[in-house]
């Protein structure tokens, strides 16, 4: 009876977030969303779409043409309907936002946490302004959205030690976005050395890892041969190594190269700042924590992901104002992952909050969603977004401090 009572209000609770989220953003029509937000590269998603069910987009930039799948999918579905592109666009973003939010439940739902647990990860999720926020007003950029579905599919199936599932996670997010061969190694390392996997003989863990890697690299050499019928070289290669040639026109700018690696961590500073300010506490308070081998596997998922924007460098990325932000948010999946390990590896870390930490946890994470662009109210500059966001974080890092001087006062940890 009680499992379907907190069911009932995991489901309110989604509802009213997603109510502040739609009363909250900005909301602008298909032609304004892209160009507000100088997404530019939609106008090529487009045209691939136009072209369907062809697949040779002649002059269109190797790594855009890799991402065919999706947008082929749109063009297909437009010509079906008879509807225009980016009415299929906005249909499909909204049904990807739904099916992320499901994803999400079903992660949090594996982790088992209690149910002010599971709002606090849903709602850092659904707040997350480079998310939903974003791509409800750049529609046209739905294979990103498809991509973190696949992310989704790929972590469930690790957990879960279903095979299959991993390998269907990484065909879908690799016929998305090139992205997922940042992963693999975090993902070889978790099928081989993962708690739960460690129960399989280490021949069938090596068979995985080896069909994981497989499922990737097979999908990545088909996405590579559309691409090379667009007649364009590939510059994948430099995405990876671009700040060396920047740095050896420019020198080492330290400022700028901070300022790029600052951008590429923005989606996932709320829940970098909690698992900080958790880690001091277990340090001042001499907790027992034993951090699972998947945590670190996950953890470099995401550093492998963020990383590419970095190692592109500013030109690839386009500084100043560039894609940074949204290119390391591809790796926010595992992130999030990362903080449910995290939380469930603090063995006193409580089912419920009082009403003191869940005002600071709920303003932090509502706080660090008000953004200067993408919002409907908020600040007026990129710099007056800095101080609100960098204050959620500090919001969210006293909601810990918090909780942890609380679990004191009742003799709970010494």
């Amino acid at each position: 009876m009680k499992k379907n009572s907190d069911n009932s209000k995991k489901i309110f609770f989604i509802l009213i977030c997603i109510l502040v989220f739609i009363a909250t953003n900005k909301w602008l029509s298909w032609g304004v969303g892209y160009k507000y937000l100088t997404a530019e590269d939609v106008n090529l998603y487009v045209a691939m779409a136009e072209k369907a069910p062809c697949v040779e987009y002649v002059g269109i930039r190797f790594h855009i043409a890799q991402r065919f799948f999706v947008n082929s999918i749109v063009g297909n579905l437009s010509n079906l309907a008879g509807v225009g592109i980016p009415e299929v666009f906005f249909l499909l973003t909204f049904l990807c936002s739904l099916t992320l939010l499901w994803c999400m439940h079903k992660l949090l739902l594996l982790f088992d946490l209690s149910l002010q647990n599971y709002c606090l990860g849903m709602s850092l999720f659904i707040f997350n302004p480079y998310i939903f926020r974003y791509h409800v007003l750049v529609p046209g950029l739905l294979h990103e959205l498809v991509f973190l579905i696949g992310v989704f599919i790929i972590i469930t199936g690790l957990i879960e030690v279903r095979l299959f599932k991993i390998a269907i996670g990484c065909v879908l997010s690799v016929l998305a976005r090139q992205t997922t061969v940042l992963m693999l190694p975090g993902l070889i390392l978790w099928v081989l050395f993962g708690s739960k996997w460690k129960s399989k003989d280490l021949l069938m863990r090596c068979f995985a890892a080896f069909l994981s890697g497989l499922s990737i690299i097979i999908t990545y050499i088909i996405t590579s041969y559309v691409a090379s019928l667009s007649l364009s070289r590939s510059e994948n290669l430099n995405h990876m190594i671009g700040i060396i040639e920047w740095i050896q026109e420019n020198g080492f700018n330290i400022p700028i190269i901070a300022e790029l690696t600052l951008r590429s961590f923005m989606a996932h500073l709320l829940i970098l700042s909690f698992m900080v300010a958790a880690t001091i506490n277990v340090k001042r308070y001499s907790i027992s924590m034993k951090l699972p081998f998947e945590f670190w596997a996950l953890m470099l998922m995401m550093l492998a992901v963020v990383s590419q924007p970095i190692l592109a460098g500013p030109f690839h990325t386009g500084y100043p104002k560039g894609n940074g932000t949204r290119l390391g948010m591809m790796g926010i999946i595992p992130t999030f992952t990362a903080l449910f390990v995290f939380i469930k590896s603090i063995k006193c870390w409580p089912e419920r909050f009082d009403w003191k930490e869940l005002f600071v946890f709920g303003f932090g994470i509502l706080l660090g969603s008000i953004h200067h662009m993408y919002t409907s109210f908020g600040p007026a500059s990129a710099k007056g977004f800095l101080i609100i966001y960098f204050s959620a974080c500090l919001l969210v890092v006293a909601g810990v401090f918090l909780v942890f001087s609380r679990l004191h006062k009742e003799g709970k940890v010494m």
